[in-house]
Parts: structure tokens; C-alpha cells; sequence
């Protein structure tokens, strides 16, 4: 454990460590990691092959398959929907505070190669905002990470088989805390979940009341942490 914390810190270039907090520079950055801690490992596995999943279907080429990207068109639409009643839009990850949740997800996110767009409980999180967030996100299925020329239509239709492009992972972070502020918060996401091209997954302490009714949804309830597991990794990281 102690040498694991080590070469976690040694991966840390030396400006970082000067701008990042410790629990952020010894963050789990591997799976294999997250299955540890009291952690129920087959249904980990579950969340780990629907991401699998959606990674061929949005980058083909990128999943050793021979396969064309199911949404390259708006002709494909009927197509990719049938994709997606068939995975499933939606992931749930709940869980009590502090057990992990978003860095379970983000994890397992950019070992496929997706994108993370995070919305948390930091952003203003209205409908309005929401949707000028997200709707075009949800639908381009991916995002350019070199500059490139074309319309937004026209980045949307291209298949993100293209060097430069990651499919996208959308993630909201505690969708069971809504603020006065947030006016349509949930409607908002009932209707981005009804017309996404791209994998959304939820984090929350328990599945909220106004979510429930989604179709195609997934839930991985994680457990709590061994203390006796987070005793000794926090001890390893003071060594360090």
C-alpha cells in the first residue's frame, strides 16, 4: 500500500502538487482500485461492461470492431434509438457522502476514452442552463479535442472514429439535491434523458422521487467504505 502511494505521488508533476489538494493527488486512479473498499464487484463489473457497451457503439474503431458509428447521421436515428432502449440511457450510482461515487465514475469514464462533462451541485443547475449545457452534448455523441472547421451540424454527423474526438459521458453529480434555484431542474433532465445519444449517469445519495419513472435506467448502489482499509491508505499517504 505504501509503495502504491508512492508511485502515486511520483506521477504528480511538482507544479501540481503545489496547486492540488492531497486527497486529490491520491485519488484511485485505476478500476482494479475501485472493486477494493468493500466493494461489491459484480455489480461494478455491470457499470463497467454498459460503458464498454456504449464506448463500440460511439467509437467502433476505437473498440476493435469492424463496425460504422450507429448514430453518423440523422438517417441512422431510428437505429440508434433501438441502441439505446437496448443499453440504456441512464446509470444511477448512489451512495451515502464520500463513498467514492464521482470518482468511481470519472474513473471507469476515461478508461473507455470518454469525455466527462460534469455539471455539480457547485453550477447554477436550472432548466435554462441545463439545457445550453447539455443539449447539443447529448446529441453530437462527441466532443472535438483539437480545433477543427465545419458547423455544429456538421461536427455532429461525423463519426467519432475521427482522430481527435471522444464519445461523450455526461455526468451530474447529486440530482437529489435541488436548489430554489434550480427552476426545472428535473424536467429538464427527464427530457434530455428522452432524446440522448449518449450515456448520462447520476450520482445521488438515493434515487430521487421525480426520477424514478425514467426508462432504460441502470442503479449501482455502493456500499461504505472499510474503515479499517481507509485508515491504512490515508496513513500510506501521510508516509509520502
Amino acid at each position: 500500500l505504501f509503495r502504491k502511494c508512492i508511485l502515486l505521488h511520483a506521477k504528480v508533476p511538482p507544479a501540481a502538487r503545489r496547486s492540488l489538494t492531497w486527497t486529490r493527488q491520491a485519488t484511485a486512479e485505476r478500476y482494479a482500485d475501485h472493486l477494493k473498499h468493500g466493494r461489491s464487484g459484480a455489480e461494478v463489473r455491470e457499470f463497467f461492461d454498459w460503458l464498454k457497451e456504449w464506448k463500440t457503439v460511439l467509437s467502433p474503431s476505437q473498440s476493435n470492431t469492424t463496425q460504422t458509428s450507429h448514430w453518423e447521421s440523422d438517417d441512422d436515428e431510428d437505429q440508434g434509438e433501438s441502441y439505446a432502449e437496448r443499453l440504456g440511457t441512464v446509470y444511477f450510482v448512489s451512495g451515502a457522502v464520500g463513498c467514492g461515487k464521482t470518482s468511481l465514475v470519472t474513473v471507469l469514464a476515461h478508461h473507455h476514452g470518454f469525455n466527462v462533462l460534469e455539471v455539480s451541485t457547485a453550477q447554477l443547475r436550472s432548466g435554462a442552463v441545463l439545457n445550453r449545457m447539455l443539449q447539443e452534448a447529448t446529441q453530437s455523441q462527441s466532443v472535438q479535442l483539437r480545433g477543427g472547421l465545419g458547423s455544429a451540424k456538421s461536427r455532429r454527423r461525423r463519426s467519432s472514429k475521427q482522430t481527435g474526438m471522444k464519445p461523450n459521458l455526461v455526468l451530474l453529480d447529486e440530482v437529489d439535491l435541488a436548489f430554489a434555484s434550480d427552476v426545472g431542474f428535473y424536467s429538464t433532465i427527464r427530457a434530455l434523458v428522452a432524446s440522448a445519444r449518449c450515456p448520462i449517469v447520476f450520482t445521488c445519495n438515493s434515487v430521487p422521487a421525480e426520477l424514478r419513472s425514467l426508462t432504460w435506467a441502470h442503479h449501482l448502489q455502493l456500499g461504505t467504505l472499510q474503515r479499517e482499509k481507509v485508515v491504512a491508505w490515508v496513513q500510506a499517504v501521510a508516509m509520502t
